[in-house]
């Protein structure tokens, strides 16, 4: 079947570039892509079904890990053939230890980065920075946290 160029079929997502940031996750207008949270590990998962192939995700990731495709044909018999699963594994805060953001995505951090950055608090969870801060705020101020309401 003959396709022009500027059609727009399925996005094509590049495993080993994405880096589980979720943008491509707030941008999609049809809901085709979510974050599923497992003890371990984050999927972003892609329903093709769903998906309208507006290409918001691809004009969107930051890593360019999201490819248009003239791909729109996907006539199955099995359900589970429209679903696309990127696995990354996770980061678990240094403080309370609860999972928080993926490997892949502190690292790619980390590296656009300048070197005098504190490299500490990238393991930190958001929870827990703001903890750390009001406790800090609380010492400064002559406060004990726990007096704090």
């Amino acid at each position: 079947m003959f396709v022009t160029e500027e059609f727009r079929g399925r996005p094509l997502v590049d495993p080993e570039k994405c880096v589980g940031c979720g943008s491509c996750i707030l941008v999609c207008p049809a809901g085709a892509r979510r974050l599923i949270q497992e003890e371990d590990r984050y999927i972003l998962r892609y329903f093709i079904g769903q998906c309208i192939f507006c290409w918001r995700c691809v004009e969107i990731c930051p890593e360019k890990a999201i490819s248009g495709t003239t791909e729109f044909f996907f006539a199955t018999d099995n359900w589970e053939d429209l679903f696309i699963d990127i696995k990354h594994k996770t980061v678990k805060c240094s403080y309370c230890g609860k999972t928080f953001v993926p490997q892949k995505l502190i690292i790619n951090t980390k590296n656009k980065l300048p070197s005098e950055f504190d490299f500490d608090r990238l393991d930190i969870c958001p929870d827990c920075k703001k903890n750390i801060g009001a406790l800090k705020i609380s010492i400064s101020r002559g406060i004990a946290y726990e007096d704090r309401k």
